[in-house]
């Protein structure tokens, strides 16, 4: 199976519009150790022609433009995503479907919760569903494994996620089973799985139990310390668990909770603007690299 990273950051990207921290500073100044960002979203593939996304934001038309392997083949309308999987609603990993309206020949595949709330929600979204070409939206359950749209070797099966609703849908919907989701990556030929969690709030035991199945884990990479925007100064800014995450530091963080998977290539995503690991010989970036991760970016590209 190919692996390909279009976006790394967290929502808002690096720099974020509105971000003074060092990292959006120094990045806009042309730092090399702090290199832009885009939204998050990785591809999969298993022959290299026929690409699957995990969720789509905002940055699609971009990452499609800096990656050829997305790039039209043939005639006059062609794309090579077959099929985009979603684990969420957040914004940053759903907002690309937008951009990808025009003559839509690729299906999306989410939790039945996932896609009531999002076409409920915003009346823009239903033009996914609209003739002559409405998107292909198949529902699927959790813990079902299923075949992506014209793939007989990846076989992906979801599963809960303790997260939090996105805070656009705070007002309207409780949190749900299906809300969040993680994905289990079958390689049929090889038996070798890849783990993508780019969300999550607790490590369960069921959790843990998913990650012991990966051979390459992609996983939340929002913040370092639980406390590092409120530390910035930014205003009305949450904890990191609050929001539904999990740092990367500290005495629990994830790099401390997963120091045993010695064998498990480790990799994170959806790392926020202002994560001291983005900036590369920063004392963060030494410590995850030092106990055997790597900080995912912009086409790096991984074979399971």
């Amino acid at each position: 199976m190919h692996i390909l990273i279009l976006g790394s950051s967290a929502g808002g990207g690096l720099p974020q519009w509105n971000c003074n921290c060092d990292n959006c500073h120094a990045s806009r100044a042309g730092d090399p150790s702090v290199k832009a960002r885009n939204q998050p979203s990785i591809a999969i593939s298993s022959d290299g022609e026929n690409w699957h996304l995990l969720n789509v934001g905002p940055d699609i038309r971009q990452q499609i433009n800096e990656n050829p392997q997305l790039h039209p083949k043939s005639g006059i309308r062609h794309t090579p995503i077959r099929s985009i999987v979603l684990t969420n609603a957040d914004i940053d990993h759903i907002l690309g479907l937008l951009i990808l309206r025009e003559s839509k020949p690729y299906t999306v595949y989410s939790t039945p919760w996932l896609r009531k709330v999002v076409l409920e929600s915003n009346a823009m979204f239903r033009l996914l569903e609209r003739p002559p070409e409405p998107v292909e939206w198949i529902e699927v359950g959790l813990d079902t494994p299923y075949f992506p749209k014209d793939e007989t070797q990846i076989q992906i099966t979801p599963f809960a996620v303790p997260c939090k609703v996105p805070l656009y849908l705070m007002d309207t919907y409780e949190n749900h089973l299906e809300a969040t989701i993680g994905l289990n990556v079958k390689d049929m030929q090889s038996g070798k799985v890849l783990v993508f969690i780019p969300g999550i709030q607790d490590f369960t035991d069921a959790i843990l139990s998913q990650i012991d199945q990966a051979d390459i884990l992609f996983i939340d990479g929002t913040t370092f310390t639980n406390t590092e925007m409120q530390d910035l100064g930014i205003p009305h800014a949450p904890t990191t668990r609050v929001m539904g995450h999990w740092p990367v530091g500290g005495d629990d963080g994830t790099v401390a909770l997963l120091k045993d998977k010695t064998e498990l290539r480790k990799v994170f995503i959806h790392i926020n603007n202002t994560n001291p690991m983005l900036r590369d010989g920063s004392p963060e970036r030494n410590y995850v690299t030092e106990a055997g991760w790597e900080v995912s970016f912009e086409g790096m590209t991984l074979e399971l």
